[in-house]
């Protein structure tokens, strides 16, 4: 190496952020996966699975929810000097795309499973 050369930063902290998002992107997966399989499963494709559905909604939603801790852990970077703001970085967009291939994949079991209500559900066959 030259006397000019910048070693490459490579932290502890930025080795844990790495694992963190790569945790995530296979929580998306492993989610979206589990809903997609116990969904074709069933005769009615959006009923109320059962546990399997849970845990798969649970993983996913935990993941997409977790880029709100990306985006602070990307802010407190700036101010740690060991940190690598760049790597940081790179690793949310990477677990932001793999979130938005998942929705791809896998979105329409995604959103039959939403945790909340959207709108309340009618029978119309019910005669009101």
């Amino acid at each position: 190496m030259d006397e000019w050369d910048i070693p490459p930063l490579v932290s502890k902290s930025n080795k844990v952020h790495k694992r963190f998002c790569l945790l995530l992107i296979i929580m998306a997966f492993v989610g979206g996966a589990l809903i997609e399989i116990v969904d074709n499963s069933t005769p009615d494709e959006c009923e109320e699975g059962g546990a399997l559905v849970s845990i798969g909604v649970f993983l996913f939603w935990i993941s997409f929810l977790s880029v709100a801790i990306n985006g602070l852990i990307l802010l407190v970077s700036i101010f740690i000097k060991e940190m690598s703001t760049g790597e940081v970085y790179l690793q949310a967009l990477f677990h932001i795309i793999m979130l938005i291939v998942v929705i791809a994949i896998f979105g329409e079991a995604i959103f039959c499973h939403l945790p909340f209500s959207v709108a309340p559900s009618y029978d119309i066959g019910a005669g009101f």
